[in-house]
């Protein structure tokens, strides 16, 4: 019987000696994950602060307004009617005006060169179509294919307004549907006057075919 009790014993204390290994460990590894969560929002921060200050100070080297959305009633494009909107991009002092925009497209139109871009912040609340020089378009061209291109752009905006309708598809089991629904996108027009990238997500360059 002793040496039942014995093994017995030996065998519930390593038991508990596997569970308050396994508790441990599981403690180690959400310890971890905590960790590395406050670490990539901390590289995120960091990152996104080092932005900013980039694109302040190219709209301060422009003498461009940078904070016009605090002039918006709700700080925001977020219920601001076209004319509060024009008041603000389109100045009376003619001074430029700041953006940090994802790059869409580059388009040409009657021999003249737009790029089409989107608020960063609120990309279905502003939309930006912006005449762009020969120079505009080769310092992007510069950067080569990628995703999501971010850049910091000072423009004269000439006209701001805001479409009465806007079409959208929809996929349904009878196929594509096209429905029209009331805009709730700007769409401000006017010329760019310089830009700088800021970020995005480059693509690995090609093989060469041979």
């Amino acid at each position: 019987m002793g040496g039942r009790s014995v093994r017995g014993y030996a065998s519930i204390m390593n038991t508990r000696a596997a569970a308050v290994f396994a508790f441990s460990l599981m403690l180690a590894m959400a310890s971890c994950a905590q960790n590395k969560t406050v670490t990539d929002k901390e590289t995120r921060d960091r990152k996104e602060a080092s932005l900013q200050q980039t694109f302040l100070a190219f709209a301060a080297a422009h003498n461009a307004v940078a904070d016009w959305k605090t002039a918006l009633p709700y700080q925001s494009l977020g219920g601001a009617y076209s004319i509060q909107l024009g008041d603000v991009l389109v100045r009376p002092d003619k001074r430029p005006v700041a953006f940090r925009a994802y790059l869409d497209d580059i388009v040409r139109r009657r021999d003249r060169t737009y790029l089409e871009l989107e608020d960063v912040d609120e990309p279905d609340g502003l939309h930006l179509t912006l005449e762009a020089t020969s120079e505009n378009v080769q310092q992007i061209l510069k950067q080569g294919p990628s995703n999501f291109d971010q850049y910091a752009v000072v423009a004269e905006i000439l006209t701001v307004e805001r479409p009465a309708f806007q079409l959208s598809a929809e996929n349904n089991p009878d196929g594509p549907e096209i429905q029209v629904k009331a805009s709730d996108t700007f769409h401000a027009q006017g010329r760019c006057l310089d830009l700088v990238y800021l970020s995005g997500l480059r693509h690995p360059p090609q093989p060469a075919s041979h």
